[in-house]
């Protein structure tokens, strides 16, 4: 089973620096998610963050845009 760390914050607060340490450091996978296609938004998340996890690779989402909601207008 992999580890899956999810980054999350304003603009500008280091997590794509973050992410790119973590895939040069220990070999994570890296993620970055547009918005989804139409459609049940919690399938679609659970879907991804469970490859993710079945994977056994190590992966990191630099934000997931169902946490993006909050910084929005």
């Amino acid at each position: 089973m992999g580890k899956v760390v999810i980054l999350e914050g304003p603009d500008g607060g280091g997590k794509s620096t973050l992410a790119k340490k973590l895939v040069s450091d220990y070999g994570f996978q890296y993620k970055h998610e547009g918005p989804p296609p139409e459609g049940d938004l919690v399938a679609y998340y659970k879907e991804s963050l469970y490859l993710a996890v079945c994977d056994y690779k190590n992966t990191v989402f630099d934000r997931h845009y169902l946490g993006e909601t909050i910084y929005g207008p």
